[in-house]
Parts: C-alpha cells; sequence; structure tokens
C-alpha cells in the first residue's frame, strides 16, 4: 500500500531535523529510506524528521 512520493523520514539519530538547514537536499544515507528533499517536515506532533522521496509511507 505504499506510492512514490514525499514523506517524513523514519527518526533516527540522522534524520532528526529542527529546521530545513538540519537537512542535506539530494543526500542518501545508508540506512535511508529515499532521496532527501532538503525539507524538516512533522513526523509526529513531536518529532521532526528530514523528507524523502521515497515509496511512502516509509
Amino acid at each position: 500500500m505504499q506510492t512514490q512520493s514525499t514523506c517524513p523520514e523514519i527518526p533516527d539519530k540522522t534524520s532528526i531535523c529542527n529546521s530545513d538547514a538540519d537537512c542535506t537536499p539530494g543526500s542518501v544515507d545508508t540506512h535511508s529510506s529515499g532521496v532527501a528533499t532538503g525539507r524538516c517536515v512533522p513526523f509526529n506532533e513531536s518529532v521532526k524528521t528530514c523528507e524523502v522521496a521515497a515509496w511512502c509511507p516509509v
């Protein structure tokens, strides 16, 4: 039930962010689910993660 889109990355030590400045556009990490868009977006009510272009939800 996934579609290719943009969505928040699963929270971990490299994906949690406070602002867009914390996310590098185009970056791909070994544990990443997709390519970073450079945007910091809400994962849930209390955590923000870098957005990725990937099969969503990740």
